[in-house]
């Protein structure tokens, strides 16, 4: 996990409510966290919520797998919590 692959992650609102969204449901479809988000927050095109759970998947924020019960691919939180040392310039994820 890169310190600056994460903290670029998160500097969009839209990854922000999006990775608030899948930790507060544990797992979701691309398709239902589209709906919750445009439902909370504004209208996004489909493509771009998937773009920006891709970014998370790449930053180790969130985690994409295949759930046949779900239907499909869904997106879980790899991580709870982040640490950002700032004086080493590392971070650590639980």
């Amino acid at each position: 996990m890169e310190i600056s692959e994460v903290c670029s992650a998160l500097s969009n609102a839209t990854r922000l409510n999006l990775v608030s969204i899948v930790s507060d449901r544990g797992s979701l479809t691309s398709k239902r966290a589209h709906e919750l988000f445009t439902s909370q927050y504004e209208q996004r095109r489909r493509q771009s919520i998937h773009a920006a759970l891709k970014t998370l998947v790449e930053a180790e924020i969130l985690e994409k797998s295949y759930n046949r019960e779900d239907g499909g691919i869904v997106y879980t939180p790899e991580i709870s919590q982040l640490i950002i040392d700032l004086d080493s310039m590392t971070i650590e994820a639980n």
